[in-house]
């Protein structure tokens, strides 16, 4: 379960807080001016949260890891712009094959 308590609230009560965390497995959001500063999270799930960021970031540097160097981007923009054209003429000469026929 979600709480949303004040801060001051959380203050007072941090040792409940920290039981109804660990026991019950509620979430506290703490707010100061009705706006959300932070939050209790039973260890469970940060561990989880942790293994996910661990993998993600893992996952990202493999595919920076395999990304073509500066030098190869530039090759590599040349020939999708090649590409782009080719299927743009090739596009426009099916166009205009197809007016042909209809006259």
């Amino acid at each position: 379960m979600t709480k949303r308590i004040p801060a001051m609230m959380a203050r007072k009560n941090f040792g409940q807080l920290l039981e109804s965390v660990f026991y019950r497995g509620d979430e506290v959001v703490v707010e100061r001016a009705g706006k959300a500063m932070g939050v209790l999270i039973p260890m469970e799930q940060y561990r989880k949260l942790e293994q996910q960021r661990t993998e993600a970031t893992a996952r990202m540097e493999a595919l920076w890891a395999g990304a073509p160097a500066a030098e190869d981007q530039a090759a590599a923009e040349r020939d999708v712009l090649e590409e782009t054209q080719a299927v743009r003429h090739g596009a426009q000469e099916v166009q205009h094959g197809a007016q042909d026929q209809s006259r």
